[in-house]
């Protein structure tokens, strides 16, 4: 009987050593109360379930415990289990092309071509990306991990992926989650924003009704796209090309069933499968870190740039539009890839100062083209691409700043360093940015000594300096940034 009980304790004591309750630890216990409350967050306030239940679902699966010696082949970390087997979709990198795809499949690019100027809102939103980028870089993440921190700023959670799984793959799980909370929080972060960016004239713009766009268009937008987007970066082509083909299924008019699959069946599947094994991958033990927390920290900062970026883009660029021609700011925070929440957040803000007027069709535009212009921003642009556009955001910057001496004192020293991270010869990040110091002081009335002088005298509107100087500005930064750099390079600066 006594060999009998030592038998009994000794395989209950045994049984216990795998259990969850005997391999648990604080850490679990935190990445379980997060999962729930991404669940309690889809379930009860609604805020895209279709993304935070399978990804707060994965996140309770990642964190069961279990005895890691065992050699169970039940975490997602270890080779050859099922979680693993479907979690290579994500470090492969073929889940986010296929959600492309679906996403094409399903988007309506009618609002952008009838209107292309709202494209510019779009790119203008990248700003976010960048911005977090710069940031990160100056916070001691090395360029790579800082590229893949900057996308979260594109609300486009398979680009995240995407671009992490070649960058960061350490860094995915918590790239892949701030993004998607981000994207589910759009309701949440962007009205703030917007409301304190605009005012209550500019909320009620109307703008004309989007003209009628024809069949043959629809149809040439997405091979004149492909075409255009990928010549010029053609490290975008896994997204933009299945996001394009998509597009095509659905506006050929003759291929309904696969675009119905492409946006139905095959969508749904890869969605269910990419939130539910980028939520397992947060096992505590890989998730919380010091990194995750300033990554999350850095993805809401690149979300507030890119959403106030698109608002201000706006409110310059109805300086150089007629009366009639005027865009609503409010639909300059649907430059972020969240199609189509950040589109449905500016129609329902503008309903708030008008009731009548509706921005839903408008802020499609740049909403879709925000979702083209983070993909080619996820794709490798070389040192030249990527110094012509900190070099243009170091410019064009001189609209928040009184003087040129404030820009320098903020700036100049972490552009530097951002440009010479990105490969840029350190000669030529040195003296051109020195030299732009200048360049832009005519943008505005107040950004240099003797600006307000003049102004003040009253000779010349605001409306006016600001499209003078804008087009004066941008005149010399085409001279300098074209002809400049090709005789820069003649001479031996790099």
């Amino acid at each position: 009987m006594g060999d009998f009980i030592n038998f009994l304790g000794n395989n209950l004591a045994d049984f216990w050593t795998y259990t969850g309750f005997a391999n648990a630890t604080g850490g679990h216990v935190v990445m379980l109360l997060i999962g729930l409350f991404f669940i309690y967050l889809a379930i009860a306030k609604e805020f895209e379930p279709m993304l935070l239940i399978p990804i707060g679902f994965g996140i309770l699966i990642g964190n069961i415990p279990f005895n890691m010696d065992a050699g169970l082949k039940v975490g997602i970390y270890e080779e050859g289990s099922v979680l693993n087997i479907l979690y290579q979709g994500v470090t492969s990198g073929w889940y986010p092309p296929l959600i492309f795809l679906g996403i094409g499949a399903m988007t309506d690019f009618s609002a952008l071509i009838s209107n292309p100027k709202l494209m510019l809102i779009g790119a203008a939103a990248q700003f976010g990306i960048f911005g977090a980028y710069m940031i990160a870089l100056e916070m001691g993440f090395d360029p790579m991990q800082a590229g893949a921190i900057g996308i979260i700023g594109g609300a486009d959670g398979p680009t995240a992926i995407f671009l992490s799984s070649k960058l960061a793959p350490n860094l995915m799980g918590a790239i892949a989650v701030s993004a998607y909370s981000y994207m589910a929080l759009v309701p949440v972060i962007q009205p703030p924003i917007m409301r304190l960016l605009t005012t209550k004239h500019e909320r009620l713009i109307r703008m004309k009704p989007p003209r009628v766009v024809s069949h043959t268009e629809k149809v040439m937008f997405p091979i004149v796209g492909l075409l255009l987007t990928c010549f010029l970066v053609p490290s975008g082509l896994p997204l933009l090309g299945m996001l394009f083909f998509g597009n095509l299924l659905k506006e050929s008019g003759v291929t309904r069933r696969l675009a119905n699959t492409a946006s139905g069946p095959l969508i749904d599947t890869i969605t269910i499968l990419l939130g539910l094994t980028v939520g397992a991958s947060t096992q505590a033990s890989e998730f919380l870190t010091l990194d995750s927390i300033l990554i999350f920290g850095l993805g809401a900062l690149s979300f507030i740039i890119a959403t106030a970026s698109g608002v201000i883009f706006v409110k310059i660029f109805n300086i150089f539009l007629k009366k009639g021609n005027k865009i609503n700011p409010l639909i300059g925070n649907a430059g972020v890839s969240a199609v189509p929440d950040s589109a449905r957040i500016s129609q329902v803000i503008g309903l708030e100062y008008d009731p009548t007027n509706y921005l839903l069709m408008h802020a499609m535009g740049p909403n879709v083209a925000g979702v083209i212009g983070t993909a080619v921003a996820a794709a490798d642009m070389g040192w030249v691409a990527s110094f012509v556009l900190i070099s243009l955001i170091y410019i064009y910057s001189h609209y928040c700043f009184a003087s040129v001496t404030a820009r320098i004192s903020a700036m100049y020293a972490a552009f530097v360093a951002v440009a010479a991270a990105c490969g840029v010869p350190a000669m030529l990040v040195a003296i051109t940015f020195g030299c732009f110091a200048n360049l832009p002081i005519s943008l505005t009335h107040y950004g240099n000594g003797c600006g307000p002088v003049y102004f003040g005298a009253g000779y010349v509107s605001q409306g006016e300096w600001w499209r003078n100087g804008f087009i004066i500005t941008t005149i010399n930064v085409v001279i300098w940034l074209t002809i400049g750099m090709t005789w820069w390079k003649f001479i031996g600066l790099y």
